[in-house]
Order: structure tokens, then C-alpha cells, then sequence
């Protein structure tokens, strides 16, 4: 079977959509230039251009309230297809934005086929100006522009005569497509750990070939002015003609290694919930769905399942903390694990035997590249336990002295009923506030124009209790595993998570291969070994997939020796 690897780079400013304000000339009356930004879908509405109408049931008369159809000028072409007064689309920012160009999408039955784009800088400056001649209704124009603040285009001729300008999108960049000989190598990294003790981070790492100066970090118009962290990167495995899914991730890293060569690093969507900041707080009896989704929208992601713990709750405490750590505590406690290999979404769901594992065929295996090891003895588990209990006395829990402004001050340990002198809360939770500090300088400070601020509240107390379960077995040496860390543990489910932990470990192995990767991915049941009395049952923990070299996959298996019926 032959693979190829193809890896589509969104260059796109992902803030530009969103800060952007459209005003337009020449615009019909239930038109709205604002509701670009909205990626309207076409609609074959009839209307009166010429040789447009067509009479086949296809179009559809305009209601009287039309919604959104994005831009349409309100005049027509001639019947030379140019405006006699070319409309204009006018783009402010209230931010400097990037870009390699513009893609737009007009209406696919007349389109622009000719536009003029200038960008202008935050002083009104002209940074550049070019002209376009789109030859179908979705076009890139393309202009490396660095650091504008408003963007003018122009439009003067449509494909057909006596047609509107439509149009439907914009789109503050393009997609550019690795693959062949432009692609030099391609590594993708898939792990899952199920025991959720740790939520790794899939990796996508490629070097691409490439002479056009555009690509050398060095050059000013370069593409790399308008490279920003966590525009999208998909993966793909061409296989007979299918193009399969292999995950999107998120521009982490870039830089040359020459210059015809570039190195990139893409991250997926656990590793961006890495780089946000979680506030934590005290839960009792909180649904573990509810607590999930609020760790998902401090992080901006939107693209998730949740199975299997729709009925589950949470009660301890999390500190402040990254929301990939918050996640991973909450997913340890419920034996849950979270994944998007292969997926722009992220899935939580516990991992369970299916009644028929796939088999890791000997075709697949490369010739000895298999190795068996038996996991870690793990004797015993000791789990600390947390209760936390509001003390009755309030305590001094902030006291500095600062200058006017706002600041969000961190707490030492969790507090609640916060009281404050000195300025005013804004914003606070079990681990923070935010305060506001205003006015000229207190006495009672040594510092001059500074004020004294003091925030006093109610601290938890940490109780902590230990439990140890072991194999019951009798050792030379016992190796108990130790659990301390994590303050989600609590008297009502330290056994059930000690005693799956300890399971986790009871003869279990890894089974290390190199393989020629089908569809296979992490969390799935699979059999790696089997003989005529016993086979390997497990799950795939970790893919080391070289993407450019045949899709070989370096292959992670936690297993455990089960007999085969009959």
C-alpha cells in the first residue's frame, strides 16, 4: 500500500475575525458588511441580473426577511462586468494584526475578477496596496503585511455582466500544503496514559524543503512576520486514494535549519490547555461534568465529548494551576482518561475491553523489533487523603503596600469570606482576588504614594489521613506506591482508586514493537501476542509514528496475559 504524508498549515491570523469592523459603500439595504465576519452560506436567491435566473427549481424567491447574506453592493455591473462606481469594503482593527493575504469567497455563480487591497497602519500610513484578478469565486490574494490597522479593497469587475458584488467570507490568511518533496520528515507522537496519572501532550514534528525566499525566517516580508502560536496544523496519511485523518494541532515552534529548510512543531489541544491558568477552588459534591466544562472554557476549548461520567462528582480541592494539571487530577480520580489523537476534539471516557480486540497482525510486526517486559512490582498503594475545614478564626492572609493600580494577588493556601482594606475587590475565588487600589498614599504606609492593602478571610485546614492497601501477598521486598499529591483523593474514594491503581500494575507488561501502522491509535484494545494457549490483552499507550517513512510506528502496549477459550 502506498502512504504518503500531507501536513496543511493554516496561515491565518486567528485574532484578526474577531476585532475587525465592516463598513461598506454601495450596499443594499438588508445587507449587513458586519455579517461577513459570520461566514454566511450562499443561498440561490432569484433576483433580476442577467442570464442569472435560472428557470430548473434550483433558486428561490427572496423573503422579506432575508438573514444573513453578507455583502451585496447595491448596484450592478455594466455590461462590460465593471462598476461605474467601484464599491468599497472598508476593515478597522483596534490591534495591529499579520497576515499573508486575504482569502475571500464571493458568490460561486459571479464573483470579483477584479479588486484592489491596501493596508494602512495605525497612523493611516499606507503599508501596501495591490491589485487581483480572482479567476473563481474563492481566491487567495496574496500580500505578506505586517503590523496594519485597517484594511480598504476596492472592487471593480465581476465575471458576468449586469451582476452584484456578493460576498459571503474573509479570511485573514490561507492554507499552505506540505507534502512530497517539499516535506523532508514528518514525526507524529500519540501517548495515553491509563491510569491518568499523567495527560500527555500528542506531538507533531516536520522539517519542510523549501526555496522560495517567503520561507527564509530571515527575510522581513517573509511569511514568518505573520507565524502566531497556535494556528492550526493538520495531519493527514494518503493511503489508495483515501485521505485519513491523522489530528490537528496547534503551531508551537519555528525555525530554520538552512535556508531552504524550516523546522516545525505543532501541539495538540491538551498541550494548549497547558499555557492557561486555571484559578481552582473547593468542590463538595460538584457534577465532574460541570467542573470538566468550566476547565474547558477557561481554556477556550470548544471541541470536546465526555462519556461514561456523566454521573460522577468531585469534592476536594485544586489549586491554581495549569488547566491541563486541573483536568488531569479530576480525570485521575475518575479512572478517566482524555485524548484527541486523530481528532481536532478533544474525548474523555474510560478505557474498557471490547469483546473483540483488534489483532496486531505478524505482517504488520517489523522483524525483531518486539520486546516484552514485565511492568514495575507494585506490592502495595498508600493514597494521603484531604479533607478541608473553613477555620472559624479570620486571619491576615495579604498585606503589602502598593502603588495605585489593579493587581490579582495568589493565595498561600485556600481561603474564603475575604475582607479588605486599603482598596476594593473586583474578582475573587478560593485561591485569588483581583483588587483595584486607588488614591494618594496612606500614613500607615513607609512607602510614599503607596497604600497599605490588607486582606483578611477564613483559611482551610488540610486534615490528611492515610489508607494502604496491598496484594495480599507475602514479599522479600514490598514496593508500595505512594499517592500524595493529588487533594482530589477524599475518605469516600481513596480504596476504589487505590484498588484500581494496584490493579493498573498487577501482571501487567509492555510489549514494545515496531509496526506498519494501519488505523491504529492510542486507547485502542488490542491483541499483541498470541499463541495456541494465551494472548497479550491490552491498549495501545504510545505511537511514534514516522510519517515519511512509511508510516512505521514505533509501539507502546500495556498488557495483560489472559487464556484463550477452548
Amino acid at each position: 500500500m502506498k502512504t504518503k504524508a500531507i501536513i496543511e498549515y493554516g496561515a491565518m491570523d486567528i485574532t484578526a475575525k474577531t476585532d475587525s469592523q465592516l463598513t461598506a459603500t454601495d450596499i443594499q439595504s438588508f445587507s449587513t458588511a458586519n455579517n461577513v465576519k459570520l461566514d454566511p452560506t450562499e443561498t440561490k436567491y432569484a433576483t433580476l441580473e442577467h442570464n442569472y435566473f435560472a428557470l430548473d427549481g434550483s433558486f428561490t424567491n427572496m423573503p422579506a426577511n432575508i438573514g444573513n447574506v453578507g455583502y451585496w453592493s447595491a448596484t450592478k455591473t455594466g455590461a462590460n462586468k465593471e462598476f461605474t462606481t467601484p464599491p468599497t469594503l472598508t476593515i478597522n482593527f483596534t490591534k495591529n494584526h499579520s497576515s499573508v493575504g486575504l482569502t475571500m469567497t464571493f458568490s460561486q455563480y459571479s464573483y470579483c475578477t477584479e479588486l484592489k487591497i491596501a493596508y494602512y497602519d495605525s497612523s493611516n500610513n499606507l503599508l501596501s496596496e495591490k491589485t487581483f484578478t480572482p479567476d473563481n469565486y474563492e481566491y487567495f490574494c496574496e500580500d505578506i503585511v505586517a503590523n496594519y490597522r485597517k484594511i480598504i479593497i476596492t472592487f471593480y469587475k465581476t465575471n458576468e455582466a449586469r451582476r452584484y458584488l456578493k460576498l459571503y467570507r474573509i479570511q485573514y490568511g490561507t492554507t499552505i500544503v506540505f507534502e512530497g518533496d517539499n516535506l523532508i520528515s514528518a514525526n507524529l507522537v500519540e501517548e495515553l496514559d491509563p491510569l491518568g496519572d499523567e495527560l500527555s501532550i500528542n506531538t507533531l514534528d516536520f522539517v519542510s524543503f523549501a526555496t522560495d525566499e517567503k520561507f527564509n525566517i530571515l527575510n522581513p516580508q517573509g511569511i514568518f512576520v505573520a507565524f502566531q502560536k497556535t494556528q492550526i496544523l493538520k495531519a493527514y496519511k494518503a493511503a489508495n486514494d483515501a485521505l485519513l485523518d491523522m489530528g490537528t494541532f496547534y503551531l508551537e515552534s519555528w525555525e530554520n535549519k538552512s535556508k531552504k529548510s524550516m523546522e516545525i512543531r505543532g501541539i495538540d489541544a491538551i498541550g494548549i490547555m497547558d499555557k492557561i491558568e486555571f484559578n481552582g477552588g473547593i468542590y463538595s459534591g460538584t457534577s465532574a461534568v460541570t467542573l470538566i466544562e468550566s476547565i474547558f472554557a477557561k481554556a477556550n476549548i470548544v471541541a470536546y465529548t465526555i462519556e461514561d461520567i456523566t454521573s460522577e462528582t468531585i469534592t476536594g480541592y485544586i489549586p491554581i494551576c495549569t488547566c491541563r494539571e486541573a483536568l488531569q487530577q479530576v480525570l485521575f480520580v475518575l479512572g478517566a482518561v482524555a485524548d484527541c489523537s486523530r481528532s481536532d476534539a478533544i474525548k474523555i471516557y474510560k478505557l474498557a475491553e471490547t469483546e473483540e480486540p483488534n489483532e496486531i497482525q505478524a505482517s504488520q510486526i517489523l522483524q525483531n523489533t518486539n520486546e516484552i517486559k514485565q511492568a514495575e512490582i507494585v506490592t502495595g498503594v498508600s493514597v494521603t487523603t484531604h479533607s478541608y475545614k473553613l477555620k472559624r478564626e479570620q486571619e491576615t492572609i495579604y498585606e503589602e503596600d502598593l502603588a495605585a493600580g489593579t493587581y490579582r494577588v495568589k493565595f498561600s493556601q485556600p481561603a474564603s469570606n475575604l475582607a479588605i482594606t486599603g482598596g476594593s475587590i473586583t474578582e475573587s475565588g478560593t485561591n485569588y482576588a483581583v483588587i483595584n487600589v486607588t488614591g494618594s498614599s496612606s500614613s500607615s504606609s513607609k512607602y510614599y504614594g503607596n497604600k497599605t492593602v490588607t486582606i483578611t478571610g477564613n483559611t482551610y485546614d488540610d486534615l490528611t489521613n492515610t489508607l494502604t492497601i496491598t496484594d495480599g501477598e507475602s514479599h522479600d521486598i514490598e514496593n508500595i506506591l505512594t499517592i500524595s499529591d493529588c487533594t482530589l483523593i477524599n475518605g469516600t474514594n481513596a480504596n476504589a482508586i487505590a484498588t484500581r491503581v494496584l490493579n493498573h500494575y498487577q501482571g501487567s507488561y509492555r510489549d514494545n514493537m515496531s509496526i506498519i501502522l494501519d488505523d491504529e491509535k492510542v486507547g485502542d484494545n488490542v491483541i499483541a501476542e498470541k499463541s495456541e494457549t494465551n494472548q497479550l490483552n491490552g491498549f495501545i499507550t504510545k505511537l511514534d509514528i514516522d510519517m515519511t517513512g512509511g508510516f512505521i510506528a514505533t509501539t507502546e502496549i500495556m498488557a495483560k496475559v489472559e487464556e484463550i477459550d477452548g
